[in-house]
């Protein structure tokens, strides 16, 4: 069960870093979304900050803002995702190899 913890909990955060990436690259605030939604900033900061986990009206309120359909806007941030752990991936084969191991 620490496990599936674990996993969930790294994905909340690379989920966030990929959804606060697209956020920056559209011109996207926090604010923005707040207003959308009707909630406070503090509300979506800590969501889009990985504090607490990420909701679904996060989600639907930036693909709104997006003009996207929420699916679209998780398939997106999934690729981002699947990225970075390819990047990392990558960097961690190249210190095995540059170790000997």
């Amino acid at each position: 069960m620490q496990r599936i913890l674990a996993v969930m909990t790294d994905m909340n955060t690379m989920i966030c870093a990929a959804l606060r990436t697209y956020m920056a690259d559209r011109g996207i605030t926090q604010t923005a979304v707040a207003i959308k939604l009707g909630r406070t900033k503090d509300y979506v900061s800590g969501r889009i900050r990985g504090k607490y986990p990420l909701s679904v009206d996060i989600i639907g309120g930036v693909a709104d803002l997006s003009h996207l359909s929420p699916r679209a806007l998780l398939m997106e941030l999934t690729e981002r995702t699947g990225q970075q752990i390819q990047t990392q991936e990558q960097g961690s084969q190249s210190q095995s190899q540059n170790s000997g191991g």
